[in-house]
């Protein structure tokens, strides 16, 4: 399997990465799926300034995750959307999947990467924390369920 950017042309595939990935694990995500069917995907494969990854196996997208850089000089990389489908999990492809992120970043001047995670999913906190991360302290109230919590993570890189 491969980790790779999202190319340009690529956005309606992206988009239906995306909603499959909703439809998943609606509980994992920031915004309802009603605001991510009105999502343009396509700054994601031009942009310099962010970029999305999937995992490739035989042109199937099996994962996904992507990340920004902080327009104010900060050097923190904000990512977002990490997923693996459940045919697909289990072997590693998350630590693929951030590994590819950190390095974009520091090849940008990034030296400290952050993102959210509900704070019930116990896979994923276990997942970042193996990897490095530690809570921030700062929370937030998800759009998509606003009796769900949101906590920040991150770690220099």
């Amino acid at each position: 399997m491969d980790i790779r950017p999202v190319r340009e042309g690529e956005a309606d595939r992206l988009r239906s990465l995306r909603l499959q990935a909703l439809d998943d694990a609606p509980h994992a995500y920031f915004w309802p799926r009603e605001a991510e069917e009105a999502v343009d995907w396509t700054p994601w494969t031009t942009s310099a300034d962010r970029v999305m990854f999937v995992v490739e196996d035989d042109d199937v997208w099996l994962g996904m995750a992507g990340c920004s850089l902080r327009g104010d000089g900060s050097g923190v990389l904000d990512a977002t959307g990490m997923w693996v489908s459940p045919s697909a999990r289990g072997q590693s492809l998350g630590e693929r999947l951030i590994d590819a992120i950190v390095k974009w970043g520091r090849e940008r001047g990034a030296t400290v990467m952050e993102f959210a995670v509900t704070d019930d999913n116990t896979a994923a906190i276990a997942l970042y924390t193996r990897l490095g991360f530690t809570p921030t302290g700062r929370r937030r109230n998800l759009v998509s369920d606003p009796s769900r919590t949101g906590i920040f993570m991150a770690k220099g890189i």
